[in-house]
């Protein structure tokens, strides 16, 4: 059935919603990989694929011609300090090929040891002792997961999780069956952060689709008469499942008592303080079905506010096929809002955030349904790319169908222009300009200038580093936070800078984006005039901490319950 036509029904059925306002001319396209727009705008990214010896590709083994569904969902990264020398490094899962008629394995993942001068990267995998990747895997979901000072991995996959515990010398040992992580299902995405308050992290991971070899049906497209990928209609919900820690190295599965639903599709997953009451909640897209927002109500138990909430559907009532999610505050109103990439003919979904867990789709008025509907979206990153003291939005793009006119799209990127976007990608640089099959992406400061750069994961193609030379507007200040009653990685933790007359606040999430880890830093930018600057942090613990810092420092670590931070660098 065709949008048009859904809406015809609908505002038949319920009436009329409120209109949008008209879509700018300007900022249209007419093609997947065709940016009209000329849209002046001061970001600016630079591309390199030289990340060590050999270019780091995902495989899918699409050249087998199994046509699996499994293909289709690319992989992820994390960009993180795995060994503690503040220089960011990278994890690349490796994918996957067909070992048999019936059965598939793992490709090995990548760990890529940032060097000096920044964009050098020494390959470590070997001497990391990373096992081959068994399940045919996807994402990585990064945090310090016992509490020791060093960052864990879990990498998510067909049939399995793996969990690389980080040893402290620069090596990992695998071990999910101690751990009793023992998940045999699909799934890409997961999402670290302490749900129950005991100062530990648990995990959530989103399941997938009931694809297997003994349930894989041939599809073949209506209009070319050709082959291809299978719908995720063709197939059944997955349960998803909820890792409780013991505090001893061991998790146990809660999602029975936490009453967690077992009819989704997930694919992407964030934990923050969505209702903003100190505990943290749980938001997951589904890839056709209704989108799960879980409200943590302190007792172990998590309650449905998906449909209630007006986060599970579209601006006309349905489901979107959504992949990547982010979680920031747009409209500097002090309140996460939720930003959700879909399907070709949807637009990226914005959920505005009203208060109190309820949420309204405003993605035709902010602007972000004037590029159309032809994109499908997986990995999204928010960050001020400009240092103007909001938060713009990078989306990479790719089709799942080999028969689609436009399998490579072109990244979007939506520049924050009022708390309204603008996609100006075809401005910012020839990375942005150029087809790709993008998956996961993820964000970190490689040359620590104070600019976010972004890591841009790709199907079949080389994974590509893009530096952030972009005009800076004003100044950057960087935060790294350490939680003493709170988990040491504090997920939920919550920073107000106020500089001036203006108020910014940024969340440490767990998971986020696409399969994919960013930088656990939090970022901000804020006026080149201002002197002092008011930091306040509201840690998972309840705790409340306030400094005022010289806006000479760009840098810090703060450690929750210290009267004032650590100043880490002052060079500007």
């Amino acid at each position: 059935m065709s949008r048009s036509l859904c809406l015809l029904l609908l505002l038949g059925l319920v009436g009329c919603h409120e209109p949008a306002p008209p879509a700018n001319p300007a900022t249209q396209s007419s093609s997947p990989n065709r940016q009209e727009a000329e849209v002046a705008t001061a970001i600016r990214f630079d591309a390199t694929t030289d990340l060590g010896t050999t270019p780091v590709v995902y495989s899918t083994d699409e050249a087998a011609g199994r046509y699996s569904i499994v293909e289709s969902l690319g992989g992820g990264v994390a960009v993180f300090d795995f060994d503690g020398d503040r220089r960011l490094d990278l994890w690349f899962p490796g994918g996957g090929h067909y070992s048999g008629p019936t059965s598939m394995e793992g490709l090995p993942h990548r760990l890529l040891r940032g060097g000096s001068p920044p964009g050098v990267f020494h390959d470590v995998t070997d001497g990391a002792r990373l096992s081959i990747g068994k399940p045919f895997n996807h994402g990585v979901a990064v945090a310090d997961a016992d509490n020791d000072g060093f960052a864990d991995v879990l990498v998510t996959g067909y049939t399995g999780l793996q969990f690389f515990q980080n040893q402290g010398d620069g090596t990992f040992v695998e071990r999910s069956v101690e751990a009793e992580l023992t998940d045999n299902l699909w799934s890409a995405s997961a999402g670290w952060g302490d749900l129950n308050g005991d100062g530990q992290l648990d995990l959530y991971v989103p399941h997938y689709v009931d694809w297997s070899f003994e349930n894989d049906p041939t599809c073949v497209d209506t209009s070319t008469g050709k082959r291809d990928v299978c719908p995720p209609r063709r197939f059944g919900p997955l349960p998803d499942v909820l890792y409780v820690s013991d505090g001893a190295g061991a998790y146990r599965d809660a999602g029975a008592e936490a009453g967690l639903r077992s009819d989704g599709k997930g694919l992407g997953v964030v934990l923050a303080d969505v209702d903003t009451d100190g505990d943290l909640d749980l938001y997951v897209t589904n890839d056709t079905v209704e989108n799960f927002l879980y409200l943590n109500e302190g007792d172990g138990k998590l309650a449905d506010a998906s449909v209630v909430s007006g986060s599970a559907y579209d601006d006309l009532g349905g489901p979107d096929g959504s992949m990547g999610v982010a979680l920031f505050d747009f409209d500097a109103d002090g309140l996460p809002d939720l930003f959700v990439t879909n399907f070709e003919d949807q637009v990226t979904a914005l959920y505005r955030n009203q208060g109190n867990a309820v949420f309204r789709h405003q993605s035709q008025r902010q602007g972000l349904a004037a590029v159309g509907e032809m994109f499908v979206g997986w990995g999204i990153v928010p960050a001020d790319f400009d240092l103007d003291g909001d938060e713009d939005l990078a989306i990479l793009n790719g089709h799942i169908e080999r028969t689609s006119d436009s399998p490579a799209q072109v990244p979007v990127l939506f520049e924050n222009r009022n708390s309204s976007f603008v996609n100006v990608a075809s401005q910012v640089g020839p990375y942005f300009r150029e087809p790709h099959h993008g998956r996961g992406l993820a964000s970190g400061d490689f040359d620590a200038d104070g600019r976010v750069d972004l890591v841009a994961a790709n199907a079949g193609e080389p994974a590509a580093l893009l530096w952030n030379r972009s005009q800076a507007k004003g100044k950057s200040l960087r935060m790294r936070l350490i939680g003493t009653a709170s988990p040491r990685w504090p997920v939920g933790a919550v920073v107000r800078l106020i500089a001036g007359d203006k108020t910014q606040s940024r969340r440490l999430i767990g998971g986020g984006s696409y399969a994919s880890s960013s930088e656990p830093i939090l970022h901000f930018g804020y006026p080149a005039g201002a002197t002092d600057l008011t930091v306040e942090v509201d840690w998972p613990s309840g705790r409340h901490d306030r400094a005022v810092i010289p806006a000479s420092v760009s840098e810090i670590d703060w450690i929750e319950g210290q009267s004032e931070p650590l100043r880490v660098d002052t060079g500007r």
